[in-house]
């Protein structure tokens, strides 16, 4: 009887050490990866060359909407920079009333401007007023 409970003990002590050294080999293998794969595969690691806070958005400015528009020969009578909204309005020369946003890039702005400019020109619809704010652009016509 003594015999038996000895051995047992022995049994479970042996097990208990297995597991142990199991466990201690899974936890030491998962620190491995984290430190050497999980950066790669998730870009994790900074940049020495930049910064490791990028700012979120870079703030369009009226001048910055007024130089794009020029470059696009895009004649604005004004231009109007509402700060508490975050919105930017300019007055196209005989055309439509555009709403920009100060938190979006100033260059795909104006580039979809011009875009929808061409086509509606094209199709020879009176603009309102179009708004860029958005995902997607409003453009609102005039009642003839």
């Amino acid at each position: 009887m003594v015999k038996r409970a000895t051995k047992r003990r022995f049994r479970n002590t042996v097990v208990l050490i297995v597991y142990g050294v199991l466990g201690f080999l899974a936890l030491v293998s998962l620190i491995y990866i984290a430190n050497n794969f999980l950066p790669k595969i998730f870009n994790l690691m900074p940049n020495s060359s930049g910064p490791m806070l990028k700012p979120i958005a870079n703030l369009t400015t009226a001048n910055d909407i007024r130089s794009k528009l020029a470059d696009k020969d895009i004649i604005v009578d004004t231009i109007n920079d509402a700060s508490i909204s975050g919105t930017i309005i300019a007055d196209i020369k005989d055309g439509p009333t555009i709403y920009f946003s100060a938190s979006a890039d100033a260059s795909s702005q104006v580039t979809s401007l011009q875009l929808i400019l061409a086509r509606l020109t094209i199709d020879n619809k009176k603009i309102q007023f179009i708004d860029l704010r958005g995902l997607r652009p409003i453009v609102k016509f005039s009642s003839l």
